[in-house]
């Protein structure tokens, strides 16, 4: 009989100490799931792909040369490499999406004249401030 008592209050000191450290402030052994990222679309292209059909058609419309074309195509790349390790992580978000673009549009205007890049400027979607909603087409009834 004093071995089942003793073995039981064993068994509750035990189990008492182990919850307490588990509930220390500072303790870090425990762990969250994340959710998987969303798995991409079947058929999507490479980014090399992507960015060669960026890139001839930026050529066709503001008439780069050879040198032009490898430039914008080099950015378009950067850009599609990133954007995709940015969607297979999970992390892509509208800032990250800016960012890229405004490091891209940076290479644009390296490699284009100031002619062609004023053209794309003017003719390219802008993109709403990270921090803000974008522009709702409804108009406010008065």
């Amino acid at each position: 009989m004093k071995k089942i008592i003793l073995s039981s209050v064993l068994l509750v000191s035990f189990c008492a100490i182990s919850f307490a450290q588990a509930k220390q402030p500072g303790n870090t052994t425990q762990f969250t799931a994340q959710p998987a990222p969303p798995p991409l679309p079947p058929g999507m292209p490479s980014p090399q792909e992507m960015a060669q059909q960026r890139a001839k058609a930026v050529q066709e419309q503001y008439k780069l040369n050879n040198e032009q074309y490898n430039g914008v195509f080099k950015a378009e790349l950067d850009f599609f490499t990133q954007e995709r390790q940015l969607r297979t992580s999970g992390q892509m978000g509208n800032s990250q999406i800016q960012k890229l673009t405004m490091e891209r549009d940076q290479k644009y205007q390296q490699v284009m004249t100031k002619e062609q890049f004023a053209k794309y400027d003017a003719t390219r979607p802008k993109m709403p401030p990270a921090n803000m909603p974008a522009p709702s087409n409804q108009q406010a009834a008065h």
